[in-house]
């Protein structure tokens, strides 16, 4: 439990964790805002206590230029990340959810109609589903992770997969669905793992700009690393979900991480906040 000073200077509380944590992903307060845990009598920022550390809206951070080693970017995302909170991730995205709900629910019909009507083509669909899907799902992810740093976002960004890598967003998508389908044929399992593992692969290469093998390989090594807890969530999680709990791995602030590891990127470069003097406290 905590007690948090507000915007009028008044202190309020005791509250739980989870009630902070709905205030933060839904502005009325940020990292900077002042409180202290129940029993003691030091004032802290929001951000410096665990239990909020990466829960507020970040910025982008900068790109990293040049070649991407995909083992040493992974190994350095993996050393900074904390363990995946399942519980926390489903609870802070409802609430972003609960944000925006039918600009996200609306956004992210319109791309699976998209996506299955094309699917129906006479002739072509099936080509046009193993061209086009990595397109589409890293449109809507891009969407999602844009709504995940607090940043305004539009149903053109679900399509900016057109015109923001698009050939390695094609690529990918080809490499994913041939490898996976392998894997089924093999022993099923496989292809379970390979279909999981290279969940966030879209989303890399949207968002960091990373070639298409480059990204499939950080997400794998990523998510093989997070253990089984991250396995069972992206298997059953829905898209909107899962992209919410994906901000690690595009070097954003994921709502689903609550350790102070999270703190930082997974890049050499540490995440700007957005945090302006006016944030700081309850409204």
């Amino acid at each position: 439990m905590f007690i948090i000073i507000g915007g009028d200077g008044k202190e309020y509380g005791p509250v739980s964790v989870e009630q902070i944590r709905a205030w933060l992903a839904g502005g009325r307060a940020n990292l900077e805002t002042k409180a202290k845990a129940v029993g003691t009598d030091e004032w802290r920022r929001l951000g410096d206590f665990a239990e909020f550390s990466g829960t507020g809206p970040a910025a982008p951070p900068p790109m990293v230029t040049g070649e991407i080693d995909p083992k040493i970017f992974a190994d350095d995302l993996i050393a900074r990340a904390a363990p995946l909170d399942i519980g926390g991730c489903i609870s802070r995205s409802w609430e972003l959810l609960k944000s925006d709900f039918w600009a996200i629910v609306g956004v992210t019909l319109v791309v699976i109609v998209v996506g299955l009507v094309a699917r129906f083509i006479p002739f072509i669909g099936w080509l046009v589903g193993l061209l086009f899907s990595g397109v589409l799902y890293g449109g809507l992810y891009f969407y999602f992770l844009k709504k995940v740093r607090g940043q305004p976002a539009e149903l053109g960004d679900a399509f900016s997969g057109f015109s923001v890598a698009f050939g390695p967003l094609v690529l990918t998508s080809i490499l994913v669905i041939l490898l996976t389908m392998v894997g089924f044929v093999c022993l099923i399992l496989p292809g379970i793992y390979l279909a999981i593992a290279y969940s966030f692969a879209y989303l890399l290469v949207i968002d960091r700009k990373m070639e298409f093998w480059v990204a499939m390989e950080v997400s794998r090594r990523v998510i093989t690393a997070s253990g089984g807890g991250c396995l069972a969530w992206s298997s059953s999680a829905p898209s909107s979900r899962r992209s919410a709990c994906s901000g690690w791995a595009s070097a954003s602030s994921s709502p689903c991480r609550s350790s102070s590891a999270h703190s930082s990127t997974p890049t050499r470069a540490s995440a700007i906040r957005r945090l302006g003097p006016e944030r700081g406290r309850i409204i």
